[in-house]
């Protein structure tokens, strides 16, 4: 199981192949995609879904705590010689 299914499962919600391919599609955009940007390329691959689909989709990952892969690491330590700079 992977670890993003895991979470999903972790917060309630079902895995589905849906859900995979809208995962699939915002973790390799370079952009910030629209919910009907990320319709029409996860329609490449599932011609049924939603646009509702979509949207439900997104806010579960959204809802989801991020697998550990896919956080930003976190920012590096600043440090000033004097303590009020």
């Amino acid at each position: 199981m992977t670890a993003l299914a895991e979470q999903l499962r972790r917060a309630g919600f079902r895995v589905t192949q849906q859900r995979l391919a809208i995962y699939d599609c915002l973790s390799e955009a370079v952009d910030h995609p629209t919910a009907e940007q990320v319709y029409d390329a996860v329609r490449l691959q599932h011609p049924r879904i939603s646009l509702a689909t979509v949207y439900k989709g997104i806010d579960a990952l959204a809802r989801a705590p991020a697998p550990p892969e896919t956080r930003p690491p976190p920012p590096p330590a600043r440090n000033a010689a004097t303590p009020h700079e």
